[in-house]
């Protein structure tokens, strides 16, 4: 099921919930229709939400032309959190044998 059909079924589902809610008369299944709706339309917020920020990623990777595919992350960079590392003033790391 693709993403279009995931949104169709849920605002089916929330439609059927809602019409069997205002023809029910007892009041505690009303109330269970009604928040089963409710959850519902959270998961469909939920999954449109998730849908625009796909979207959105996949225009903006559309928009480098390709260029950041065969970049890689600077692993000195990474290690030090984020903060660029001066590599001109390295410093000397002693090496010790284990024995």
């Amino acid at each position: 099921m693709d993403q279009t059909e995931d949104s169709r079924e849920l605002e089916r589902k929330i439609a059927q919930a809602n019409r069997i809610a205002s023809s029910v008369s007892d009041q505690t299944t009303v109330g269970r229709l009604l928040a089963w709706a409710e959850d519902l339309r959270c998961k469909l917020q939920q999954h449109r939400e998730a849908t625009r920020r796909k979207d959105e990623s996949e225009s903006a990777r559309a928009s480098c032309g390709g260029k950041m595919a065969g970049l890689r992350p600077r692993l000195d960079v990474l290690a030090s959190g984020g903060k660029s590392v001066d590599r001109t003033q390295s410093e000397e790391i002693p090496l010790t044998s284990r024995h």
